[in-house]
């Protein structure tokens, strides 16, 4: 790879600029994704090299480009509209080659298109199956038809950052599109109102909310475990329609040891390239804890840098990135960054209402006891969390389950006789009663008055 970047620099005089900033590129990524691949610091040293002669490459092809302020505008327009290779006048096209990505004169445009978004790359013969494919797309724009390729949300611009960086933040950290209906979030209706507003409702009525109204962009969710901050910020995004980021600490911590920064600067920039994101840094405790300490590193400082940039970006309104974080341990983050959210929720375990609601939810497909009375179970299931309840719920199904199996013997449940015979198995009181006396509560009475002790200050 260093002689191949070797023999371009030396024959850097003979290559258009825009050659060479296309090949410079297309190498850059591929040593970043070596970078990636290597199993130790030696290992990606000597990449070092080979990647300074790259992005000298780059630099000099740039710097040919911005001189020739014509040349800049037609690759420019070359990349938006392949019609304008024809038009242009300013290059003698007999002495000019596109760089790599760009289509050629001779290819109708919408052919072009077709291709490219079925292979990703451009080609230089004209195929029947082709000629064929542009004939049914007649009529449609070129993003439309590169749309065919995939339901995934799409950027509506080109990232800041490397491309194979760019790719490796995609492929760790996924945008998504969450599958969460906001009636699947029960209770919580003070929360969730205030998200709406300050999300859903602020997108779509724009001039309410000017001035000292200006919708808030960083919102910090804090509360017991199981509560459901998760699962309310995938509502919101949802409800929204806004591509979702989940930032989870074991991806940056780990897989990315030593360059959090940069990870965190890359996810921000491919965010920015799409309409609208939210991106979500689920146990934010355990990436933005107290600096201070003897024992931090100075890869955790860099990181803490990086993100306090960040989220100040975006507490201020200059991007379209919003940003939900969600702890257990509000008492662990560090001072600056809790003073850059601007929104800070407490999430609190389901009052008797909200138990009551839970329930009903969960057992909507299960047959119950004509007896049996949700607010009368709703009472004991107080200072369980919804997770907890899900858990009572899945117990108290499997009681009347096992008291109709029971009455087998192992070998008549072995005989192929056995047959899949719908039975009427309905779920009581006393199953409940029994599943919550199994169920430890996963929030103690010390813990809450944790968060207690916490909102006082």
């Amino acid at each position: 790879m260093e002689k191949l970047l070797q023999t371009i620099q030396a024959d850097k005089n003979g290559q258009h600029p825009s050659v060479l900033f296309a090949s410079g590129r297309s190498i850059l990524a591929s040593i970043d994704a070596e970078i990636e691949k290597a199993p130790d610091m030696k290992g990606r040293n000597k990449f070092i090299k080979p990647r300074k002669i790259a992005e000298g490459i780059i630099k000099v092809a740039k710097v040919t480009m911005d001189k020739n302020k014509q040349l800049g505008a037609l690759v420019k327009n070359c990349r938006e509209e392949p019609d304008s290779v024809e038009k242009a006048e300013c290059v003698d096209k007999d002495k000019w080659s596109p760089p790599r990505g760009i289509i050629p004169s001779k290819i109708p445009p919408r052919q072009a298109l077709v291709r490219k978004a079925k292979t990703g790359n451009t080609v230089s013969r004209r195929s029947e199956k082709t000629s064929r494919r542009s004939k049914s797309v007649k009529g449609q724009k070129g993003k439309e038809v590169g749309e065919e390729k995939s339901n995934a949300p799409i950027a509506v611009t080109k990232p800041s950052v490397e491309s194979g960086l760019a790719d490796l933040i995609r492929s760790s950290i996924p945008a998504e599109s969450p599958d969460v209906e906001w009636d699947d979030v029960i209770g919580l209706s003070e929360l969730k109102r205030s998200l709406l507003t300050s999300v859903v409702v602020s997108q779509r009525r724009v001039k309410l909310f000017v001035g000292l109204r200006k919708p808030k962009k960083s919102f910090l969710l804090y509360g017991p475990p199981g509560t459901g901050k998760t699962l309310v910020v995938k509502a919101i995004a949802k409800a929204s329609g806004f591509v979702f980021f989940n930032v989870l600490p074991s991806v940056v911590t780990s897989k990315f040891r030593g360059e959090s920064e940069k990870l965190i600067s890359s996810l921000f920039e491919v965010a920015k390239s799409y309409e609208k994101a939210i991106i979500f840094f689920d146990e934010i405790d355990s990436l933005a804890m107290k600096r201070g300490g003897q024992s931090e590193h100075e890869a955790s400082r860099r990181f803490m840098s990086e993100f306090l940039v960040r989220l100040q970006e975006c507490s201020e309104g200059h991007n379209n990135v919003y940003i939900f974080a969600a702890t257990n341990r509000p008492w662990d983050i560090d001072s600056a960054v809790l003073r850059r959210f601007q929104v800070k929720s407490y999430v609190p375990l389901p009052t008797r209402e909200d138990r009551c609601l839970i329930l009903k939810r969960l057992l909507v497909e299960h047959t119950l006891t004509p007896t049996f009375d949700f607010e009368e179970i709703s009472g004991h299931l107080e200072g369980y969390s919804p997770s907890d309840i899900r858990n009572i719920c899945s117990s108290a199904a499997n009681y009347p389950l096992d008291e109709y199996l029971g009455g087998f013997n192992d070998s008549v449940l072995n005989k192929s006789s056995f047959l899949d015979v719908s039975v009427d198995l309905p779920i009581g009181e006393t199953h409940f009663l029994k599943a919550i006396g199994m169920t430890p509560k996963s929030v103690t009475k010390d813990e809450l008055k944790e968060f207690e002790k916490y909102m006082e200050h």
